[in-house]
């Protein structure tokens, strides 16, 4: 593991699989730290110096090992679709699991961080923004740009350029959390 350097910004990816966009903009922009959380073991190529891969998996019960506040971004790409397939409860109880998983995000965002969510359009209107709702934060949607895109997010975009009607839900979007007004363990608050 990489040593992180504290005088640059610091960009977290949670869950990001094989890490091919991290590692690929950590060799781009060697002026920032990248970080990549991932459950499932490590890369079999080596990391460039500013990327630093840490072994965990993102739970209610479990938070990321940072200290409040200390980074500047965090990507989800695609990554609570999956925490939303392991997850055994009823789906009306996911909202609240869902909740205390993104405060806990949240409490490592630097004031004035984003947290960038990529998923696509059906677990967004179905599972995400019912969750985003009751957590209380504002968040902008837009569709989510290519070249920002992990591998399963290329597949649904070829899905859904495919044929969009049929696969109109497999579009996928990005939500961007700015982050103003979080104290702690408190709920974050809408911006104004």
């Amino acid at each position: 593991m990489n040593e992180i350097n504290q005088k640059k910004p610091r960009l977290l990816d949670v869950g990001a699989g094989f890490g091919e966009l991290f590692i690929d903009r950590a060799k781009a922009e060697p002026n920032k730290n990248f970080i990549v959380f991932e459950p499932l073991g490590f890369p079999d190529q080596e990391l460039p110096e500013n990327l630093t891969w840490i072994k965990g998996r993102l739970t209610d019960q479990e938070s990321l090992p940072f200290q409040d506040g200390s980074i500047d971004g965090v990507i989800l790409n695609f990554s609570l679709s999956t925490i939303y397939a392991d997850y055994s409860g009823p789906d009306q109880e996911f909202g609240e699991y869902l909740q205390k998983i993104l405060t806990g995000v949240l409490r490592v965002l630097k004031d004035g961080g984003e947290m960038v969510i990529r998923e696509e359009r059906g677990f967004f209107l179905n599972i995400l923004e019912p969750g985003l709702n009751g957590l209380g934060v504002d968040f902008v949607i837009t569709p989510a740009k290519e070249q920002d895109l992990s591998l399963t997010g290329q597949e649904m975009l070829a899905d859904y350029y495919f044929d969009p009607e049929k696969n109109h839900d497999s579009l996928p979007l990005q939500v961007v959390i700015s982050k103003t007004g979080f104290a702690g363990s408190a709920n974050p608050q809408k911006s104004q």
